[in-house]
């Protein structure tokens, strides 16, 4: 049997590989042949109880046990489960998440453009297409395949993106579907924006970041002014709003808002530092920010409403 380690994931827990010899010691009782509902509510009712360990049979045994680190066994034979980590009262939601104990775990209601099991992560945007250099090549160096799986489904993306957030080093991650490279790449070399195209969903992990929030909407933030989705800048229909310096979070957030309030806006622009400084807001075509220095642009197609 594995490690009951507290981690924060709950429900059937990631465990550790091999053991060690205080097995004996946190084992506290054998239950045989009950549910997972009776189990659970059997080392609930035991005060050192801290997660049990079920055996997957018609008929499982139950095995209560003490938190720490047990003998090794067959880990596809064993469902483990965590009480430790399994309580709203332990704080496992981060970032001003909402926690809410289900079942044998805790669900947390992310805001604020956190992502993740316990709201920890950093919102990616998705791009279609796959992902491109700087230079708009593809990138096909640095490329490592997770898993052949057709990606087209919510699920798959974010297994997906969840494999290469993990991967050391990784710069991005693509997903493939209908189409004999099917599957979920993790890039670890530079890549810039995905290029449209269909079939394939991009994420650039420079982008990933917390959004600003205004009403109700999360939008991600990229450096440089706003540019077409050809890659020009975006000069027609665009208003000035203000000529105040954009380089602080105030500034930006102020620009942002009432860039929102602004009929038939696509996107919104702030600059710093130079003579056409201020908040400008878009009312045509924007796909992306170009990475110049001293400006900001925020792209409304790329805002996602708030759980």
């Amino acid at each position: 049997m594995p490690f009951i380690n507290g981690a924060l994931q709950c429900g059937p827990v990631k465990v550790r590989d091999g053991g060690c010899p205080e097995y004996g010691t946190l084992f506290i009782r054998k239950i045989e042949g009950v549910s997972e509902a009776t189990c659970a509510t059997s080392c609930r009712s035991e005060g050192s109880c801290a997660g049990f360990v079920l055996s997957k049979s018609t008929a499982p045994d139950c095995y209560l046990l003490r938190a720490g680190c047990t003998q090794g066994g067959n880990l596809n034979q064993f469902a483990y489960y965590d009480f430790k980590s399994c309580s709203c009262s332990n704080s496992p939601c981060k970032n001003g998440a909402a926690c809410t104990e289900v079942g044998f775990g805790v669900q947390c209601k992310c805001t604020g453009g956190w992502e993740g099991e316990t709201c920890s992560e950093r919102y990616c945007p998705k791009e279609n297409g796959y992902c491109l250099r700087s230079n708009g090549r593809d990138q096909n160096s640095g490329v490592v395949k997770k898993n052949s799986l057709d990606g087209n489904t919510l699920e798959r993306q974010d297994s997906c993106l969840e494999q290469c957030r993990t991967y050391p080093g990784a710069t991005g991650c693509e997903e493939i579907w209908s189409q004999g490279n099917r599957g979920c790449y993790v890039h670890t070399q530079d890549v810039a924006r995905g290029n449209g195209r269909s079939k394939h969903s991009c994420w650039i992990f420079g982008k990933c970041q917390d959004m600003v929030s205004n009403g109700g909407h999360f939008c991600p933030k990229e450096a440089g002014y706003c540019i077409t989705g050809s890659g020009r800048d975006q000069n027609s229909g665009v208003v000035k709003m203000n000529n105040i310096d954009g380089d602080t979070q105030h500034a930006q957030a102020e620009c942002l808002r009432i860039c929102q309030a602004h009929p038939g806006a696509t996107g919104c622009e702030v600059i710093w530092s130079q003579g056409n400084r201020g908040c400008y807001v878009h009312t045509r075509e924007v796909a992306r920010g170009n990475g110049r220095s001293r400006h900001s642009c925020w792209v409304f197609s790329s805002c996602i409403q708030s759980n």
